[in-house]
């Protein structure tokens, strides 16, 4: 179905009210509406600049409305924009004369355009229209000379634009034809709501996409069961059951014997599980010399041989490493080593002191030097009570 051009739409509309105020206030209160094919535009961005600077930034909601409060004799740009759309923007020249006090209100809509490659919108970094004021009319106004020169420009890029998209959404609409025509059913639903996005009111897409959505229901009960069946082997996965889960992808593979998927997911599994069972088997291995080990360290440990268990218990934790157990017997056992090298250290000194006195004592002895000896005998004994 071929879209053709049927309207321009406004760049803006603007409307007014002016009220004097007693207490001499002077500004002039914006209140605008971002638009898109005459519908509030949400998720808008605009800014408000004051001469080449950014002054506010905020961004609007479901009814595309937004407010700012400008000072009296200054000049402000406001941009409404929005990701893949064309910003338009508005001036505002809010000089005033030195006489004149009092508050102004104005209302007005902008609308940003899509962006549709190939159109030249160079034309819209000038504002759409400069807001003045009149002073005969002692209002805010659009400069009408800007706005006269401005329309024609506007008008072309609006044709443009119009022209751009529909030549864009008829592209779509054929190519999309012709893959429903194919059967491509996903490929053809793809371009219809392309289609639709770029002219939401036209109703051929959509009834295309109905047409598409009911025949993609219609489709054979073995496609229904092969995803089913799938979707489960998919979760056996992830709740890491690939027993299971191989004999559901066998079963697709069965129901659809052309597809890959299963077929390559059975091979994948029992893959898995040739590793798995090597893996259960060596760590069964290693569990094994592992006992050996903590078994023979405990034996060498009851029998005091402190510095072999610790050995043994190192070499069990190269299997286990972090094993909080034997890392604590390690701990254990350095301390016990090192209260066995005391009481060693501390037994040879004894020996050689009792060796010292028994070598005084016999010579003592020899020489008849009854007294001398028995106090040497004496302090050996005392060395060595046993």
């Amino acid at each position: 179905m071929k879209r053709t051009i049927v309207s321009i739409s406004i760049a803006f509309f603007c409307s007014a009210f002016f009220a004097l105020s007693q207490e001499g206030e002077r500004y002039v209160e914006i209140r605008g509406r971002a638009e898109l094919d005459m519908k509030p535009l949400s998720g808008a961005t605009i800014k408000l600049y004051e001469g080449n600077s950014v002054k506010k930034t905020t961004r609007t909601y479901s009814d595309g409305k937004f407010t700012f409060k400008l000072e009296v004799n200054k000049y402000y740009v406001v941009e409404v924009g929005k990701s893949n759309y064309i910003s338009k923007r508005l001036a505002f020249d809010t000089k005033l004369p030195d006489d004149v006090s009092g508050k102004w209100i104005r209302e007005f809509a902008i609308s940003v355009v899509k962006n549709c490659e190939g159109v030249d919108y160079s034309s819209l970094k000038d504002p759409v229209d400069i807001i003045k004021f009149n002073e005969k009319r002692k209002d805010f106004e659009s400069d009408r000379a800007y706005l006269t020169k401005m329309r024609s420009k506007l008008e072309k890029i609006m044709i443009a634009n119009e022209n751009c998209v529909s030549d864009k959404y008829n592209q779509l609409i054929k190519e999309a034809d012709r893959l429903y025509r194919q059967k491509s059913y996903d490929e053809a639903k793809e371009k219809y709501t392309a289609a639709s996005e770029l002219f939401q009111d036209e109703e051929y897409p959509k009834s295309r996409l109905e047409e598409i959505s009911q025949q993609q229901t219609k489709q054979e009960n073995v496609d229904a069961l092969y995803s089913k069946t799938i979707g489960e082997a998919e979760a056996l996965m992830a709740q890491n059951k690939p027993d299971e889960a191989l004999v559901k992808f066998k079963a697709a593979m069965t129901l659809k014997p052309q597809e890959t998927l299963p077929r390559q997911k059975v091979s994948e599994i029992e893959t898995l599980l040739a590793k798995n069972q090597a893996a259960q088997q060596e760590a069964a291995a290693q569990q094994a010399r592992y006992n050996n080990i903590i078994a023979r360290a405990n034996s060498e440990m009851a029998n005091h041989n402190y510095e072999g268990a610790k050995q043994l218990y190192q070499s069990a934790l190269l299997l286990k490493t972090g094993d909080q157990a034997v890392t604590s017997k390690v701990a254990q056992l350095d301390k016990l080593i090192t209260e066995q090298a005391q009481t060693l250290a501390y037994q040879k000194a004894a020996d050689e002191e009792y060796k010292e006195a028994i070598a005084q004592a016999d010579q003592y002895y020899a020489a008849k030097n009854y007294d001398a000896a028995k106090e040497f005998f004496q302090k050996a004994s005392t060395i060595k009570p046993g």
